[in-house]
């Protein structure tokens, strides 16, 4: 009964849902891996870490690249992304190779954070956040032509962080508005 109430919430009620689909999604409760997922009509469940979550198909799920100019303040995936010129902000806008874009996240993406030597693939710091696997696509990144250069709650890239002697500094800061 639970887990045909939480399809009828998200789904928006229990069309074509047989009771196969409610096994199916018993049975990725039940599994032993981290992550996961069963097809139900319109949507499906998907296992991340310890949580399941049912998610309805639609097309609005993803979204495109944005082109960023400064300032801006960009709503997109739940989450709220303003830059602004900063004395303390930690990207030197001299280093940004244009044009600056809000992306989203794809499987084979790496990164270089300011303190790290060399670059990894951007899962593995989603693994190290614990960002369920239903967030990546919507987490927010910037990029410029060069590459991933801001991760929320990750930081900057390494080769655009601002140092001493960066004369013009932009900040980028993000929170999350609502839940998808």
């Amino acid at each position: 009964r639970t887990v045909r109430a939480a399809i009828a919430r998200a789904m928006g009620g229990l069309e074509r849902i047989e009771s196969q689909h409610v096994q199916s999604v018993l049975a990725l409760a039940r599994g032993e891996g981290g992550s996961g997922s069963a097809e139900i009509p319109g949507g499906r469940a998907v296992r991340s870490f310890r949580e399941i979550k049912i998610l309805r198909r639609e097309a609005s799920q993803t979204r495109v690249p944005v082109e960023l100019a400064p300032p801006f303040e960009v709503s997109a995936g739940g989450f709220a992304v303003t830059g602004r010129f900063d004395a303390a902000g930690a990207i030197d806008w001299e280093r940004i190779a244009p044009p600056l874009r809000l992306k989203k996240w794809e499987p084979g993406d790496r990164f270089q954070p300011m303190d790290k030597s060399k670059s990894r693939p951007v899962r593995e710091y989603f693994q190290k956040l614990r960002v369920p696997s239903w967030d990546r696509p919507f987490w927010p990144m910037i990029s410029d032509s060069g590459g991933i250069i801001w991760i929320h709650g990750i930081g900057v890239a390494k080769r655009v962080a601002a140092g001493e002697g960066a004369a013009r500094r932009l900040g980028v800061v993000c929170h999350k508005v609502s839940s998808k």
